[in-house]
């Protein structure tokens, strides 16, 4: 009892074990919560980020791999919106108008937008750190 102890409070100071508890309130969440909103794709994004804060976990090359590609997906699909923004609203490029329409875009989204994006950039920059510490050493 005594050495589970130690082991358990290691555990939870670590940040994955955080990132692994915001995946699965975030997944029971949107499972909770989904029918009324009528999205699915949500599901898969939380389930997607529930994985990816799985394998880091593991602590292994290729599950830290996959993870910080299936964690990496979202920052990158939030950067080509804010990139194409523009071109859709017709504004110009970095104005108020632009940062406005994005900002607006996280308030009047359908599902917690912030939250996986948030989950996922915790994802890959521990996944990250995970992959640059075993491979210099």
């Amino acid at each position: 009892m005594n050495k589970a102890k130690p082991y358990l409070f290691k555990l939870l100071r670590d940040p994955r074990a955080l990132v692994f508890g915001l995946a699965v309130f975030s997944f029971s969440w949107i499972c909770w919560r989904a029918p009324e909103w009528n999205d699915y794709k949500l599901i898969f994004v939380a389930g997607a980020l529930l994985v990816a804060s799985t394998l880091t976990l593991v602590e292994r090359v290729r599950s830290n791999f996959v993870a910080a590609v299936l964690g990496g997906y979202l920052p990158v699909a939030l950067a080509n919106e804010f990139w194409m923004l523009p071109r859709y609203a017709e504004v110009p490029f970095f104005s108020l108008r632009h940062l406005e329409y994005f900002a607006r875009g996280f308030v009047e989204a359908d599902g917690p937008v912030l939250l996986f994006f948030t989950l996922s950039v915790f994802v890959l920059a521990c996944s990250a750190r995970t992959l640059k510490r075993l491979a210099s050493g």
